[in-house]
């Protein structure tokens, strides 16, 4: 799918987390895809206005420029350098961190978040740019998870070019002992 080219800003994406799996047709879904991790029923997916993920039916998070049409029980604007939430669901310990990288402080760590979703991104999308301007990367909204034992892993990287900022988020997903 090809969208049209938006001038989107960091500034206003929003951190949502819900107690349900929302309705993920309220979004312009351009990549997606469902796993079984762990046991568990994931769905990942890149949206035109960043990302989901939905975890069987009791769980979802939104990273976005818009407002989800349903009500999440922990909302947080991104205007900080960073957020975290720590809580238990249906016997799972989800944890988030969600960090903002300028190119003004943080042009090393850029390049390494850059070059590691190249490598291990399991769905990618670059949106397209604005005509006739130059910038130092792509904006591109990417996915990577890793799995180890009872522990699973969402990185995502959204990448601000007109900003010379990215956002890097990571979740961690952890059975609890029954």
């Amino acid at each position: 799918m090809s969208i049209p080219f938006v001038d989107q800003s960091s500034n206003i994406l929003e951190y949502n987390l819900f107690d349900h799996r929302i309705d993920t047709s309220q979004f312009t879904v351009l990549e997606s895809r469902k796993l079984t991790l762990a046991g568990l029923e994931l769905e990942i997916g890149i949206i035109g206005e960043s990302h989901f993920l939905c975890i069987e039916d009791f769980f979802s998070e939104v990273l976005a420029c818009v407002d989800p049409k349903e009500t999440a029980f922990f909302s947080e604007e991104i205007n900080e350098d960073r957020v975290s939430f720590v809580n238990d669901f249906h016997g799972l310990e989800i944890s988030t961190l969600v960090f903002k990288y300028s190119l003004e402080d943080s042009s090393e760590d850029i390049d390494f978040i850059l070059n590691f979703f190249k490598q291990k991104s399991i769905l990618s999308y670059t949106f397209p740019r604005c005509p006739d301007t130059e910038y130092p990367f792509d904006p591109i909204t990417a996915l990577s998870i890793e799995e180890d034992n009872n522990e699973i892993t969402i990185m995502t990287l959204h990448a601000y070019p007109n900003e010379g900022k990215i956002v890097y988020s990571a979740t961690q997903i952890t059975q609890l002992e029954k």
